[in-house]
């Protein structure tokens, strides 16, 4: 239940730039979102709505590499 909400608070979050990055902290912002990203993929890989959570780090991850249109 405490990983389910944590990362439901995650994709929640009003905090995130204009492009769908999660914002947690001015510095390092990329790597808040990367370590977000593997918690989240971990949830999936448990059996925690594993294709919303999947879909929402593959855009996190996209974001980083540069994928941001």
């Amino acid at each position: 239940d405490s990983l389910r909400g944590y990362v439901d608070h995650l994709i929640n979050t009003q905090r995130k730039t204009p492009r769908g990055l999660l914002f947690i902290s001015r510095w390092g912002t990329l790597r808040y979102a990367a370590n977000a990203a593997l918690i989240i993929l971990q949830a999936a890989d448990l059996g925690l709505n594993p294709a919303s959570y999947r879909q929402f780090a593959k855009r996190q991850i996209d974001y980083a590499l540069g994928d941001t249109g």
